[in-house]
């Protein structure tokens, strides 16, 4: 997340970090029901279009995520 944050951004590109200390998760989302509502929240406010995740995800949860939040899904694997 640091090197994301310090890189160089385009114009209009906004890098901000959600993190997540899960009693309960969702396999199909990677996160609560809550804090994927949270993050879209927040990438509305900001006018995002696209989450990046600095961990793998399967194929399945980049379209779960996707398909309830309506945003590009990445993954950026360490």
């Amino acid at each position: 997340m640091a090197e994301l944050k310090s890189s160089p951004s385009p114009a209009g590109f906004i890098v901000d970090a959600v993190i997540q200390r899960p009693q309960r998760i969702s396999p199909a989302l990677l996160m609560s029901e809550g804090k994927l509502q949270e993050l879209l929240v927040q990438c509305m406010q900001s006018g995002v279009d696209l989450i990046i995740f600095d961990q793998n995800l399967t194929p399945g949860q980049m379209v779960a995520i996707s398909d309830r939040t309506e945003l590009r899904v990445l993954d950026r694997p360490s």
